[in-house]
């Protein structure tokens, strides 16, 4: 009888840790259908007059987090790099660095710009890294945004 109780309570445990991990993946789900379109709406429309790469690389961050990306970039093209976000992750600030780390971009050196324009001379892999700030008054709950590194070339 003592194995029956535990094995009925083994299994209401497994329904209630399965239920969870489907909520889990349901609610992230439906986070990342909501940050592509959002990057849709808002990021590639500023690629403009560049064409836009076709990758969407996107993320859901908290305040404080931070992030990498690397991207690769061919030799002889012009591109533009843009960082977006949802408004209530506050001023989200990024570097364009090399492999090395060495610095080539500042968002925060140059009036918290949106995109970077540049071009290569040689093939090459940049590593993108974000930073969303921390809020002045840490919240009860805190809110998570979509973040987007969008990539616009022209030949």
């Amino acid at each position: 009888m003592f194995h029956l109780i535990n094995r009925i309570k083994s299994m209401q445990s497994l329904k209630i840790v399965s239920m969870a991990v489907a909520l889990f993946f349901a609610t992230t789900a439906q986070l990342n259908s909501q940050c592509k379109s959002y990057i849709k709406r808002n990021c590639v429309p500023k690629l403009a007059p560049y064409a836009h790469s076709g990758q969407l690389n996107k993320t859901i961050l908290f305040p404080g987090d931070k992030a990498e990306i690397m991207l690769t970039f061919y030799s002889g093209m012009d591109y533009r790099i843009v960082v977006c976000s949802e408004v209530i992750l506050g001023k989200v600030t990024y570097k364009v660095m090399d492999m090395d780390r060495n610095l080539i971009f500042d968002s925060a050196k140059n009036k918290d710009k949106t995109s970077f324009d540049f071009k290569v001379a040689s093939t090459q892999q940049l590593m993108v890294e974000i930073n969303v700030p921390q809020p002045a008054v840490e919240p009860e709950i805190l809110p998570q945004g979509c973040v987007a590194v969008v990539v616009g070339y022209k030949d």
